[in-house]
């Protein structure tokens, strides 16, 4: 199992913008978002890669509570 937190990168934040999935009108600035990389089991029991954008300050708690 692979864990990591960084920093939404600059291709993300386009495209999160550009899909209004983020605006200027969102009480959360877009820096403090960070991106988590992560493994993770599906229903039937397989090995996954997948990704969450969430809240800097919950960041570290998702990744010791995943």
């Amino acid at each position: 199992m692979t864990f990591s937190i960084e920093q939404i990168p600059y291709s993300l934040s386009v495209s999160m913008k550009s899909k209004n999935i983020w605006t200027s009108e969102c009480p959360v600035p877009i820096a403090s978002l960070r991106l988590l990389d992560l493994t993770h089991y599906d229903f039937d029991n397989k090995l996954l890669s997948g990704q969450m954008v969430v809240h800097e300050k919950v960041a570290q708690n998702m990744i010791f509570n995943f």
